[in-house]
């Protein structure tokens, strides 16, 4: 390889693909897999995946980046790419070791999440969960948008469970945290685009230039806030909790499943807020 070349997405999905089936023949040396369907992700590489009799999915995570931070050179050309991968994939501190390590813990705890099948190799393998999720929902019935965030809260009473709270300390995910997630999503140049993009495909020009003008105000506003630490004890937060990461298996009556937890301390109360004498594009922190 070029060592002066930004990584190629054909070249990391490859790549991956190979630490797929490495970290199946570590993990079920005696069962085939057969890759299924490619789910696409912004975060991962993704698979649905069949071992022995098993429906899994499989996913791998390239240093813990997003695939746009990765083919956009912020981890460095291909080859320093691959070797740096070589070492994180091993690591019992890497993002999906951790997750793993979640899912485990937030099933003994009683809250109903994808369940962990195996990590190896950096790479997780986890059950299936189909059906809709809490966005779908909400798009269908408005009117029932309370009774499912309702239930959405209530299925995550066991994340103060004391055993729950000591893995968690053992191996957060901070990187998933609600503040970190909106400034790498909003912040700088990717933020604005990301922005003006949105509604391409779902409303009219007219209205979709107001809804990102609107949006584009608020996220300037709250780019300018810094978090003051907090005083109050603390408490386990999900993180990254979006309707996405919400389904409903047995249909809307029933409890949700938990999906791509990213698990940290924060605070018990609410957060006051400072604003930042520097500039919105000022780099996350």
């Amino acid at each position: 390889m070029n060592g002066t070349a930004l990584p190629q997405l054909a070249d990391l999905f490859a790549l991956s693909t190979d630490r797929i089936h490495r970290a199946a023949a570590d993990l079920w040396p005696d069962e085939p897999l057969t890759l299924g369907d490619h789910v696409p992700s912004v975060t991962g590489y993704v698979h649905r995946a069949r071992v022995g009799g098993r429906d899994v999915f499989a996913k791998d995570s390239v240093l813990g980046l997003s695939l746009v931070s990765v083919l956009r050179g912020l981890a460095g050309d291909r080859d320093r790419v691959r070797a740096a991968q070589a070492a994180y994939a091993t690591s019992p501190v890497s993002l999906l070791a951790r997750e793993a390590a979640q899912l485990r813990a937030l099933d003994a705890a009683g809250v109903r999440v994808a369940r962990c099948a195996g990590c190896a190799g950096g790479v997780l393998f986890t059950e299936p969960v189909s059906g809709p999720t809490l966005a779908d929902l909400i798009a269908k019935d408005p009117a029932r948008t309370g009774d499912l965030l309702t239930a959405a809260v209530t299925g995550l009473q066991g994340l103060q469970h004391p055993h729950l709270a000591a893995q968690v300390d053992a191996a957060p995910i901070p990187e998933r945290s609600i503040d970190g997630t909106f400034r790498r999503k909003f912040n700088g140049v990717s933020g604005r685009l990301y922005v003006g993009r949105l509604g391409l495909d779902r409303l009219d020009e007219r209205t979709r230039q107001g809804v990102t003008a609107g949006v584009g105000v608020v996220v300037a506003r709250l780019l300018k806030l810094r978090l003051v630490p907090p005083v109050s004890p603390t408490v386990i937060v999900y993180g990254d909790l979006k309707p996405e990461h919400v389904l409903f298996p047995d249909g809307p009556d029933e409890e949700p499943v938990f999906i791509d937890p990213g698990l940290a301390r924060g605070p018990a109360g609410p957060r006051t807020t400072t604003p930042q004498s520097s500039s919105p594009e000022r780099s996350s922190r």
